[in-house]
């Protein structure tokens, strides 16, 4: 009984999809979005003194307008303007006391991309971001915390890369519900689970994360 359930449903899902696919994607669109990441900063000095600097799970926001041409029924070029949080939590031991820290970096991102795909899409391209804020806070004795925006390096490119589908509410109105993930080129610099400055080794930021929105025809 519930196999056939879910048969149904399938069913009347790839109906609705099948429907949709009439509605012409060519043309502009505009909207707005929300992502929810999982943020890394990740860098080896951090990476050889596990015992005493420790990563923990780490989320960031991000959300902004969103411009999509489409040239065909399929293929189209997608850019954005996005305010992006990166954090990054650490625990471990200074000088046999724990510890509790984190690394907050927001961006301005820009990122460019072609989108194969009407209903349902895949996303890739390149994404600008410029480094508008970044503080350090930890927590010892006492809560500490201090602004660290002259530790990173401001402007940075990556890769960017995701799927999802739009559902076309109507005519004009589309509801976008996807994954993306975004992986730095450069080396963000910064500073370590500690507080110290990152000298030697790479700074490198990936993320991934669901993505909603909502776009309209124009």
């Amino acid at each position: 009984m519930k196999i056939l359930y879910l048969f149904k449903i399938l069913i009347v899902t790839y109906l609705f999809f099948y429907m949709m696919s009439d509605v012409s994607a060519q043309g502009f669109m505009i909207g707005a979005k929300y992502t929810k990441n999982y943020t890394t900063l990740r860098n080896k000095e951090v990476d050889n003194n596990i015992v005493e600097q420790k990563y923990t799970p780490s989320f960031g926001d991000n959300y902004g307008f969103v411009l999509n041409y489409y040239f065909t029924e399929n293929f189209g070029l997608q850019t954005e303007v996005l305010y992006n949080s990166i954090n990054q939590k650490y625990k471990g031991k200074f000088n046999l006391n724990e510890f509790k820290s984190i690394v907050e970096v927001n961006t301005i991102d820009v990122p460019l991309m072609f989108t194969i795909g009407k209903v349902f899409y895949l996303e890739v391209g390149a994404v600008l971001n410029y480094v508008f804020d970044a503080s350090f806070q930890e927590t010892l004795s006492e809560t500490n915390s201090k602004n660290i925006n002259d530790k990173f390096k401001q402007m940075n490119w990556g890769i960017v890369s995701g799927f999802g589908f739009n559902l076309y509410v109507t005519k004009s109105v589309i509801l976008n519900l996807g994954l993306r993930g975004n992986y730095s080129m450069d080396d963000y610099k910064g500073v370590n689970a500690i507080g110290q400055d990152i000298i030697n080794n790479k700074t490198t930021s990936y993320s991934i994360g669901a993505q909603g929105g909502l776009k309209f025809k124009l």
